[in-house]
Protein backbone atom coordinates (compact mmCIF):
# COMPACT_ATOMS: atom_id res chain seq x y z
CA UNK A 1 0.00 0.00 0.00
CA UNK A 2 1.26 3.46 -0.91
CA UNK A 3 0.93 6.27 1.64
CA UNK A 4 0.84 9.96 0.78
CA UNK A 5 1.40 12.71 3.34
CA UNK A 6 -0.25 16.09 2.80
CA UNK A 7 0.22 19.12 5.06
CA UNK A 8 -2.38 21.89 4.91
CA UNK A 9 -2.38 24.93 7.20
CA UNK A 10 -6.00 25.99 6.60
CA UNK A 11 -8.43 23.56 8.35
CA UNK A 12 -11.28 24.56 6.01
CA UNK A 13 -9.17 23.66 3.00
CA UNK A 14 -8.24 20.36 4.63
CA UNK A 15 -11.90 19.48 5.13
CA UNK A 16 -12.65 20.36 1.50
CA UNK A 17 -9.89 18.06 0.28
CA UNK A 18 -10.95 15.22 2.57
CA UNK A 19 -14.55 15.47 1.34
CA UNK A 20 -13.31 14.85 -2.20
CA UNK A 21 -10.81 12.11 -1.40
CA UNK A 22 -13.18 10.17 0.84
CA UNK A 23 -15.46 9.50 -2.14
CA UNK A 24 -12.80 7.49 -3.98
CA UNK A 25 -13.42 3.77 -3.79
CA UNK A 26 -9.71 2.86 -3.64
CA UNK A 27 -8.88 5.05 -0.62
CA UNK A 28 -8.54 2.65 2.32
CA UNK A 29 -7.85 5.09 5.16
CA UNK A 30 -7.74 8.80 5.98
CA UNK A 31 -6.01 9.91 9.16
CA UNK A 32 -6.00 13.51 10.38
CA UNK A 33 -3.88 15.20 13.00
CA UNK A 34 -3.22 18.73 14.19
CA UNK A 35 -0.54 17.57 16.64
CA UNK A 36 2.94 18.76 15.63
CA UNK A 37 4.67 15.69 17.07
CA UNK A 38 2.43 13.45 15.00
CA UNK A 39 2.97 15.64 11.96
CA UNK A 40 6.69 15.08 12.27
CA UNK A 41 6.14 11.32 12.33
CA UNK A 42 4.37 8.98 9.91
CA UNK A 43 0.96 10.37 10.89
CA UNK A 44 0.71 13.85 9.41
CA UNK A 45 -2.29 15.95 8.42
CA UNK A 46 -3.56 13.16 6.24
CA UNK A 47 -1.94 9.85 5.38
CA UNK A 48 -3.90 8.09 2.69
CA UNK A 49 -3.47 4.66 1.10
CA UNK A 50 -4.03 5.01 -2.63
CA UNK A 51 -3.87 2.69 -5.62
CA UNK A 52 -1.73 3.72 -8.56
CA UNK A 53 -3.57 6.10 -10.89
CA UNK A 54 -3.38 3.65 -13.80
CA UNK A 55 -6.00 1.50 -12.07
CA UNK A 56 -8.51 4.27 -11.32
CA UNK A 57 -12.05 3.72 -12.53
CA UNK A 58 -14.21 6.21 -14.43
CA UNK A 59 -16.65 6.12 -11.50
CA UNK A 60 -13.93 7.45 -9.18
CA UNK A 61 -13.47 10.48 -11.42
CA UNK A 62 -17.22 11.13 -11.44
CA UNK A 63 -17.14 10.92 -7.64
CA UNK A 64 -14.53 13.68 -7.54
CA UNK A 65 -16.38 15.89 -10.03
CA UNK A 66 -19.69 15.39 -8.19
CA UNK A 67 -18.32 17.21 -5.16
CA UNK A 68 -18.91 20.39 -7.17
CA UNK A 69 -22.10 21.95 -8.59
CA UNK A 70 -23.13 20.44 -11.95
CA UNK A 71 -23.05 23.88 -13.61
CA UNK A 72 -19.55 24.70 -12.33
CA UNK A 73 -17.31 26.46 -14.82
CA UNK A 74 -14.26 24.23 -14.90
CA UNK A 75 -10.73 25.46 -15.58
CA UNK A 76 -7.32 24.03 -16.35
CA UNK A 77 -6.25 24.81 -12.78
CA UNK A 78 -9.15 22.66 -11.52
CA UNK A 79 -7.85 19.68 -13.48
CA UNK A 80 -4.42 20.22 -11.96
CA UNK A 81 -5.76 20.70 -8.42
CA UNK A 82 -8.51 18.11 -8.00
CA UNK A 83 -7.60 15.14 -10.19
CA UNK A 84 -4.60 12.77 -10.15
CA UNK A 85 -1.67 14.00 -12.21
CA UNK A 86 -1.02 10.72 -14.07
CA UNK A 87 -4.66 10.00 -14.80
CA UNK A 88 -5.31 7.56 -17.66
CA UNK A 89 -8.94 8.62 -18.08
CA UNK A 90 -9.72 11.33 -20.64
CA UNK A 91 -10.73 14.67 -19.09
CA UNK A 92 -11.42 17.69 -21.29
CA UNK A 93 -12.95 21.15 -20.83
CA UNK A 94 -14.91 22.94 -23.56
CA UNK A 95 -16.40 26.37 -22.81
CA UNK A 96 -15.88 25.65 -19.11
CA UNK A 97 -17.84 22.39 -19.30
CA UNK A 98 -16.18 19.20 -18.05
CA UNK A 99 -16.18 16.08 -20.23
CA UNK A 100 -15.24 12.68 -18.79
CA UNK A 101 -14.42 10.07 -21.44
CA UNK A 102 -16.21 12.36 -23.96
CA UNK A 103 -19.39 12.53 -21.81
CA UNK A 104 -20.63 15.87 -20.46
CA UNK A 105 -20.56 16.04 -16.66
CA UNK A 106 -23.35 18.64 -16.68
CA UNK A 107 -25.66 16.72 -19.03
CA UNK A 108 -25.19 13.40 -17.20
CA UNK A 109 -25.22 14.68 -13.61
CA UNK A 110 -28.78 13.48 -12.90
CA UNK A 111 -27.95 10.03 -14.28
CA UNK A 112 -24.92 9.95 -11.98
CA UNK A 113 -27.10 10.71 -8.96
CA UNK A 114 -29.49 7.94 -10.01
CA UNK A 115 -26.60 5.49 -10.56
CA UNK A 116 -27.59 5.21 -14.21
CA UNK A 117 -24.52 6.54 -15.99
CA UNK A 118 -24.04 5.20 -19.54
CA UNK A 119 -21.24 2.76 -20.13
CA UNK A 120 -18.00 4.69 -20.67
CA UNK A 121 -15.49 2.19 -22.04
CA UNK A 122 -11.78 2.85 -22.37
CA UNK A 123 -10.38 3.15 -25.93
CA UNK A 124 -10.91 -0.11 -27.84
CA UNK A 125 -8.24 -2.43 -29.15
CA UNK A 126 -8.83 -1.05 -32.66
CA UNK A 127 -8.56 2.52 -31.36
CA UNK A 128 -5.21 1.72 -29.74
CA UNK A 129 -3.88 0.01 -32.87
CA UNK A 130 -4.81 2.96 -35.08
CA UNK A 131 -3.24 5.44 -32.67
CA UNK A 132 -0.05 3.41 -32.37
CA UNK A 133 0.40 2.86 -36.11
CA UNK A 134 -0.31 6.44 -37.19
CA UNK A 135 1.63 8.13 -34.37
CA UNK A 136 4.68 5.96 -35.14
CA UNK A 137 4.58 6.79 -38.85
CA UNK A 138 4.01 10.50 -38.25
CA UNK A 139 6.67 10.71 -35.56
CA UNK A 140 9.27 8.99 -37.75
CA UNK A 141 8.50 11.35 -40.66
CA UNK A 142 8.49 14.51 -38.50
CA UNK A 143 11.80 13.63 -36.83
CA UNK A 144 13.48 12.56 -40.07
CA UNK A 145 12.57 15.88 -41.70
CA UNK A 146 13.09 17.96 -38.53
CA UNK A 147 9.52 19.27 -38.60
CA UNK A 148 8.55 18.93 -34.95
CA UNK A 149 7.37 16.41 -32.36
CA UNK A 150 4.42 14.03 -32.21
CA UNK A 151 2.61 13.38 -28.91
CA UNK A 152 -0.35 11.16 -28.10
CA UNK A 153 -3.03 10.88 -25.42
CA UNK A 154 -3.10 11.31 -22.56
CA UNK A 155 -1.40 14.69 -22.99
CA UNK A 156 -3.20 17.90 -22.02
CA UNK A 157 -3.55 20.74 -24.50
CA UNK A 158 -4.33 23.99 -22.68
CA UNK A 159 -5.92 26.17 -25.35
CA UNK A 160 -6.90 28.62 -22.62
CA UNK A 161 -8.10 28.37 -19.01
CA UNK A 162 -11.60 27.14 -19.98
CA UNK A 163 -10.64 24.97 -22.94
CA UNK A 164 -8.49 21.87 -22.41
CA UNK A 165 -8.37 18.93 -24.82
CA UNK A 166 -6.57 15.60 -25.12
CA UNK A 167 -6.25 14.79 -28.82
CA UNK A 168 -5.45 11.18 -29.73
CA UNK A 169 -2.40 12.41 -31.66
CA UNK A 170 -0.94 15.90 -32.04
CA UNK A 171 1.98 17.59 -33.75
CA UNK A 172 3.89 20.52 -32.30
CA UNK A 173 5.85 22.13 -35.12
CA UNK A 174 9.49 22.98 -34.49
CA UNK A 175 8.73 26.70 -34.74
CA UNK A 176 6.25 26.36 -31.85
CA UNK A 177 8.35 24.19 -29.54
CA UNK A 178 8.25 26.92 -26.84
CA UNK A 179 4.59 26.02 -26.25
CA UNK A 180 5.64 22.69 -24.75
CA UNK A 181 5.67 22.55 -20.94
CA UNK A 182 6.71 19.58 -18.81
CA UNK A 183 3.24 18.00 -18.62
CA UNK A 184 1.10 19.85 -21.17
CA UNK A 185 1.02 22.02 -24.28
CA UNK A 186 0.12 25.68 -23.82
CA UNK A 187 -1.57 26.83 -26.99
CA UNK A 188 -2.89 25.14 -30.11
CA UNK A 189 -1.14 22.14 -31.68
CA UNK A 190 -0.27 22.50 -35.35
CA UNK A 191 -1.90 19.19 -36.27
CA UNK A 192 -4.56 17.16 -34.43
CA UNK A 193 -5.82 13.62 -35.01
CA UNK A 194 -9.07 12.41 -33.40
CA UNK A 195 -10.22 8.78 -33.62
CA UNK A 196 -14.00 8.79 -33.30
CA UNK A 197 -16.10 6.12 -31.63
CA UNK A 198 -19.46 5.10 -33.16
CA UNK A 199 -21.34 6.25 -30.06
CA UNK A 200 -20.30 9.88 -30.40
CA UNK A 201 -19.47 10.49 -34.06
CA UNK A 202 -21.60 13.61 -34.42
CA UNK A 203 -21.32 15.14 -30.93
CA UNK A 204 -17.57 14.73 -30.70
CA UNK A 205 -16.97 15.79 -34.30
CA UNK A 206 -19.05 18.96 -33.98
CA UNK A 207 -17.71 20.21 -30.65
CA UNK A 208 -14.07 19.47 -31.48
CA UNK A 209 -14.35 20.85 -35.02
CA UNK A 210 -15.51 24.24 -33.74
CA UNK A 211 -12.96 24.22 -30.91
CA UNK A 212 -9.90 23.47 -33.03
CA UNK A 213 -11.02 25.81 -35.78
CA UNK A 214 -11.50 28.74 -33.40
CA UNK A 215 -8.10 28.24 -31.74
CA UNK A 216 -6.21 28.01 -35.02
CA UNK A 217 -5.22 24.36 -35.39
CA UNK A 218 -3.72 24.21 -38.88
CA UNK A 219 -4.55 20.61 -39.79
CA UNK A 220 -7.28 18.32 -38.45
CA UNK A 221 -7.55 14.58 -39.07
CA UNK A 222 -10.80 12.72 -38.36
CA UNK A 223 -10.70 8.92 -38.35
CA UNK A 224 -13.92 6.86 -38.45
CA UNK A 225 -12.76 3.27 -37.78
CA UNK A 226 -16.14 1.56 -38.30
CA UNK A 227 -16.80 3.45 -41.52
CA UNK A 228 -13.19 2.93 -42.68
CA UNK A 229 -13.01 6.61 -43.52
CA UNK A 230 -10.44 9.34 -42.90
CA UNK A 231 -10.69 13.05 -43.67
CA UNK A 232 -7.98 15.70 -43.46
CA UNK A 233 -8.95 19.36 -43.21
CA UNK A 234 -6.67 22.39 -43.27
CA UNK A 235 -7.32 25.87 -41.90
CA UNK A 236 -7.72 28.49 -44.60
CA UNK A 237 -8.90 32.01 -43.80
CA UNK A 238 -10.07 30.88 -40.37
CA UNK A 239 -12.18 27.93 -41.60
CA UNK A 240 -11.43 24.23 -42.05
CA UNK A 241 -11.53 23.05 -45.65
CA UNK A 242 -11.20 19.51 -46.96
CA UNK A 243 -7.68 18.69 -48.13
CA UNK A 244 -7.58 14.89 -48.38
CA UNK A 245 -10.15 12.11 -47.96
CA UNK A 246 -10.38 8.35 -48.38
CA UNK A 247 -13.07 5.76 -47.64
CA UNK A 248 -12.77 1.96 -47.77
CA UNK A 249 -9.40 2.28 -49.54
CA UNK A 250 -7.04 4.90 -50.90
CA UNK A 251 -4.25 7.17 -49.68
CA UNK A 252 -4.33 10.07 -47.23
CA UNK A 253 -1.95 13.02 -47.47
CA UNK A 254 -0.85 15.66 -44.97
CA UNK A 255 -0.49 19.35 -45.76
CA UNK A 256 1.80 20.32 -42.88
CA UNK A 257 3.91 17.16 -43.07
CA UNK A 258 4.60 17.80 -46.73
CA UNK A 259 5.33 14.53 -48.50
CA UNK A 260 3.71 12.36 -45.83
CA UNK A 261 1.32 9.82 -47.35
CA UNK A 262 -0.28 6.73 -45.83
CA UNK A 263 -2.90 4.24 -47.03
CA UNK A 264 -6.11 3.41 -45.19
CA UNK A 265 -4.96 -0.19 -44.92
CA UNK A 266 -1.74 0.87 -43.18
CA UNK A 267 -3.78 2.76 -40.56
CA UNK A 268 -6.94 0.68 -40.23
CA UNK A 269 -5.65 -2.75 -41.19
CA UNK A 270 -7.25 -5.05 -43.73
CA UNK A 271 -10.98 -4.90 -44.22
CA UNK A 272 -12.24 -8.24 -42.89
CA UNK A 273 -15.77 -7.81 -44.29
Amino acid sequence: MTKITIEIEDPARAEELIAVISQLSYVKEIRISDNQAELNSDLSLSSIGVKKAAYQEVSDIWDIAAQFPPDKKWTFDDLQSYFPKDLKIKLEIIHGELFIQEYSFYENYILYQQHQLPDMPRPSKLHQRISRKLSYQMSDFAETHDLGEIFYAPFDVKLDEEHVSQPDILLVAKVHSERLKDTYLEGAPDLVVEILSPANYKSERDKKHELYESFGVSEYWLIYPQKRKITVEVLREGKFQLFSEAEQNGTIKSFLLEGFEITLEEILGKDEN
